[in-house]
């Protein structure tokens, strides 16, 4: 599936706490939206300051920050020993809130 292909309406309908396909972290991620997110029972969340994006557990950076295309770093990402990518691949990764 393609970000063309992602349907943000049909997914939005029932988004809170279910699993969010690597299209749509990519479709959020490059219309400028912070996700939060859990993943095996911890709750994370993706930022996007000035000084680029970055994924926090509360007040701690996980993540180094990332200036530009942040979409194209998400297999350099790891959250428990696996990518963020292949966690949204798989659709483990749950969607709590879009800001």
């Amino acid at each position: 599936m393609s970000n063309e292909e992602f349907d943000v309406d049909e997914y939005e309908k029932g988004a809170e706490y279910a699993p969010l396909p690597l299209e749509g972290l990519i479709y959020y991620l490059k219309h400028g939206r912070e996700i939060e997110f859990s993943y095996q029972g911890q709750s994370y969340f993706i930022d996007h300051s000035r000084k680029g994006r970055t994924v926090w557990i509360d007040k701690t950076a996980v993540s180094k920050t990332f200036e530009k295309n942040f979409e194209d770093h998400l297999s350099e990402i790891f959250l428990k020993g696996k990518s963020l990518s292949d966690i949204f691949r798989d659709e483990e990764g749950l969607l709590e809130s879009l800001y």
